[in-house]
C-alpha cells in the first residue's frame, strides 16, 4: 500500500465518520452541522487532489518508458 493510497483510506474514514455523525444529529447548533458540512467538503477537494496526483505520477511513470 502506498503512502497516498494509506491518506486516502485515512481521509474516506473521517468522511464516514463525520457523515455518521451528521446522519445522527450529533450537531447541537447549524453552526456546528455547518462546520461538519465544510470539513466533508474540505477532506473530498484533498482527496480529490490525491487523485490528480496519482494520475499525474502514472502518467509521468507511463511517458517515461
Amino acid at each position: 500500500m502506498t503512502q497516498l493510497e494509506i491518506l486516502k483510506e485515512k481521509l474516506g474514514k473521517d468522511v464516514e465518520t463525520i457523515k455518521d455523525d451528521m446522519a445522527r444529529g450529533t450537531a447541537k447548533s447549524f453552526d456546528e452541522f455547518r462546520q461538519q458540512v465544510g470539513i466533508v467538503q474540505g477532506i473530498n477537494r484533498c482527496l480529490s487532489l490525491v487523485h490528480d496526483l496519482e494520475k499525474a505520477a502514472l502518467e509521468s511513470e507511463f511517458n517515461d518508458k
